[in-house]
């Protein structure tokens, strides 16, 4: 999935569309974007978290069900309904089906890059998949329109006790983990901290360290257009699914 950079790179894009909410709501909007992934933090299934398994599990419904199936299940996800939400408590959920939007295309991406590659699984790139991550993760730094402000929303969020799927303490614990590194910016290193606070040890970090690798992980990633045309498509796919959550008012 895309790194949690990434996300919020492509949530900011999205926010300023999103016209039924307004500057309060915007840290609950970033927030929502990331929690999603907190089945990489904690003892929670991917399939509870995006409701899809992975290509080799569901084939093409993994690039377009997770959204569907989000939707479909709204209020048996919803500790309250929909209509009783506050304002940060519904973007705090159009968040996190931002989220599913992007993985979809990221899912897609994936694909794409498999076949051209002509690999039976990306697990067989000769550029580890992980530094692959972390340079998608750095390169996507650049594209932040406002960061300042996004660290700032984030400093103000903490994710609300909204969803049943999910306990509330495990998307705080995640947040724990992930919070100060998003913050601390545009480096590996921070990526780095993000993957050691999440349990990965000395062994795996330093594979994801091997430098030897990084400029062949930036190439790989022009070669299947870029950081850039990827957020285009997840933003596209996003503003394509958002309405659904709420009828106009998205």
């Amino acid at each position: 999935m895309p790194p949690l950079t990434t996300h919020l790179v492509v949530a900011e894009q999205v926010f300023p569309h999103l016209e039924a909410f307004g500057a309060t709501e915007y840290g609950a909007f970033l927030t929502g974007n990331l929690v999603v992934d907190v089945n990489s933090f904690t003892s929670v299934s991917r399939r509870t978290t995006h409701f899809v398994g992975r290509v080799d599990e569901d084939g093409y419904a993994a690039f377009t069900k997770s959204c569907v199936k989000f939707l479909d299940q709204r209020e048996r996800l919803l500790a309250r309904p929909w209509a009783v939400l506050t304002p940060e408590e519904r973007a705090f959920v159009a968040g996190y089906l931002c989220h599913l939007a992007a993985d979809e295309t990221w899912k897609a991406l994936g694909a794409r890059l498999q076949q051209s590659l002509g690999l039976a699984s990306l697990q067989d790139m000769t550029v580890p998949p992980a530094v692959v991550l972390t340079a998608f993760s750095v390169l996507s730094h650049a594209l932040f329109v406002d960061f300042p402000a996004v660290t700032a929303a984030l400093n103000t969020a903490p994710p609300p006790d909204v969803f049943t799927h999910v306990a509330h303490a495990d998307f705080l614990r995640m947040w724990d983990i992930v919070r100060l590194p998003l913050l601390k910016g545009d480096s590996p290193e921070s990526f780095f901290e993000m993957l050691a606070r999440s349990g990965k040890d000395a062994a795996e970090l330093q594979k994801v360290r091997e430098h030897r690798h990084w400029d062949a992980a930036v190439a790989l990633i022009e070669q299947i257009g870029g950081v850039e045309a990827f957020v285009a498509e997840a933003v596209e796919r996003a503003l394509e699914v958002l309405p659904a959550l709420n009828g106009s008012e998205l």
